[in-house]
């Protein structure tokens, strides 16, 4: 019997959903598969945990910029303790199908989207907005536009750094509040960057559910890092990857990463615009 004679028959169905959250990490690619079925459901021998989880349905409005939905779960589920403390780094996916119990082989793509954010407006339910994947196809893209700051991202094909080639591995011996304590950073980075190296760049780690994560950094103070944000998750014996950041200047692209034959700002260009009016002869 074929999924769209299920969807009409009175009695020849038990609709339920799938949902498939996933993400990479570190290259390798992480998932969780949850079910509204009253069991787990085996599929193509992956299992679909069955959870209490259950979404307000997909409403096409026209505008897929504007679409989302919004999944209700059990804040006990994996997923939901992710979202206990600091979000994830990174995009998450999420894919929801309709499906049936018999026959849950043969399914339809109900809403491919994004994790935008994960609420609780009880104590033991997690809210789960879902951005619409189609919406952030059609966004309008990022324009360059003449500025004397470097206009590039930092390791991007214009910048051409790798960076690999900037990043030292240190080991954290304390985290205080916002500041995380390195054993060696110092020694490590090149003369004269021991309080600029890692200003504005980022640290890369396996939390404790050895899941990759980035965290920015606002500035370095020789073997400590202020955080631009929370440290929870990272702690005393961790090993983090410090990569190094730009200030998107002139004096950055020559003297930290002599790299002005990519520079994407025009410095010299005059304050005074050519069509102000101002008569030139």
């Amino acid at each position: 019997m074929s999924f769209d004679a299920r969807e009409i028959s009175n009695a020849g169905g038990t609709p339920t959903k799938l949902y498939h959250f996933f993400r990479s990490s570190g290259g390798t690619m992480l998932h969780w598969r949850y079910t509204s079925a009253q069991e787990d459901i085996n599929v193509n021998g992956e299992t679909w945990s069955a959870a209490a989880i259950e979404d307000e349905g997909v409403q096409v409005s026209g505008d897929a910029a504007s679409e989302q939905v919004t999944i209700k779960v059990d804040s006990a589920v994996p997923f939901a303790k992710l979202f206990l403390g600091t979000p994830p780094s990174g995009v998450i996916y999420c894919n929801v199908w309709d499906t049936h119990v018999e026959e849950p082989t043969d399914r339809r793509l109900a809403f491919p989207g994004t994790v935008g954010g994960v609420g609780r407006e009880e104590l033991n339910k997690a809210n789960i907005v879902l951005n619409s994947l189609l919406g952030s196809l059609r966004r309008r893209g990022a324009r360059k536009q003449w500025s004397r700051g470097c206009s590039n991202v930092l390791y991007d094909k214009d910048c051409t750094l790798n960076p690999n080639d900037w990043s030292v591995l240190v080991y954290v011996t304390a985290v205080n509040g916002y500041i995380v304590t390195t054993d060696n950073l110092a020694a490590f980075v090149p003369a004269g960057q021991q309080q600029s190296f890692a200003n504005g760049g980022w640290v890369e780690y396996a939390d404790l559910q050895n899941i990759h994560q980035r965290r920015a950094v606002s500035n370095q103070d020789f073997n400590n890092l202020v955080m631009l944000g929370p440290t929870d998750g990272i702690v005393p014996g961790m090993l983090l990857r410090v990569t190094a950041g730009c200030r998107y200047n002139r004096d950055d692209c020559v003297n930290k990463f002599g790299n002005i034959a990519n520079y994407g700002g025009a410095p010299d260009q005059p304050g005074k615009s050519p069509f102000d009016g101002t008569i030139v002869f």
